[in-house]
């Protein structure tokens, strides 16, 4: 069964996402009747922890000079970890798309 973790916003707000791992550790809240594990961390800290990472993909990407990219790729949200990137099978991947234009005098 998931669990319910809430992870709050700098300005109070809550966003409950629902988690495949048991909350081990987490305090829980009470919630209209429904038991909540809160999260460890701010959602903004949790997505901040990823951005070293997608920025070197990010850059590594761009080196290679296309037209125009798009990354895609999914993330998930643990209440002992923070953000993580999501797999979508056994393994996890990245859905990069690349386009190159020839110039107007080729």
């Amino acid at each position: 069964m998931a669990d319910l973790v809430q992870f709050r916003t700098e300005n109070g707000d809550a966003l409950i996402v629902e988690v495949d791992e048991p909350s081990v550790g987490l305090q829980r809240v009470a919630r209209n009747g429904t038991a909540i594990a809160e999260a460890g961390q701010r959602l903004e800290q949790a997505l901040d922890s990823l951005r070293p990472s997608l920025a070197a993909v990010m850059e590594s990407i761009a080196a290679m000079a296309p037209t125009s990219h798009e990354i895609e790729f999914g993330l998930k949200l643990s209440g002992e970890v923070g953000a993580v990137v999501a797999r979508s099978t056994a393994e996890c991947h990245f859905v990069v798309r690349m386009q190159w234009e020839r110039g107007a005098g080729r």
